[in-house]
């Protein structure tokens, strides 16, 4: 429970916080040219959180068809890692099928405030 008292599941909660990382990993790639930085969408992979209490019924029920094996996750975060496609890119997001998309905003620390509000409400 938030507290306002109502219900707010792990995944739902964690949005705000994927989207403050791709933006604060744009900006470390404006700043730091000689580094290599990547954010990564490996798409929505079977964990614990998944599959635990705070789960609504029916994502339990469509969870074989919606999320990945862990092995597969981790396979997306070796090929951006280490294959050719990604080499001579930095500041980009990786969807989860491999396309590379370019984060044009960058990250203030005003929306670092209004996005931690947004989780705590």
């Amino acid at each position: 429970m938030n507290k306002k008292g109502r219900r707010s599941f792990g995944y739902i909660r964690k949005l705000p916080s994927k989207l403050a990382l791709v933006m604060l990993m744009n900006h470390m790639a404006d700043e730091y040219k000689n580094i290599r930085i990547i954010s990564l969408n490996p798409d929505a992979i079977d964990t614990k959180m998944v599959r635990g209490k705070g789960t609504p019924f029916f994502v339990k029920l469509l969870r074989p068809f919606i999320f990945e094996a862990p092995e597969k996750g981790a396979q997306r975060v070796y090929d951006v890692a280490f294959g050719d496609k990604y080499q001579t890119h930095t500041g980009i997001f990786v969807s989860s099928k491999g396309e590379i998309q370019t984060i044009r905003n960058k990250l203030r620390l005003q929306d670092l405030d209004q996005i931690n509000a947004s989780i705590i409400d």
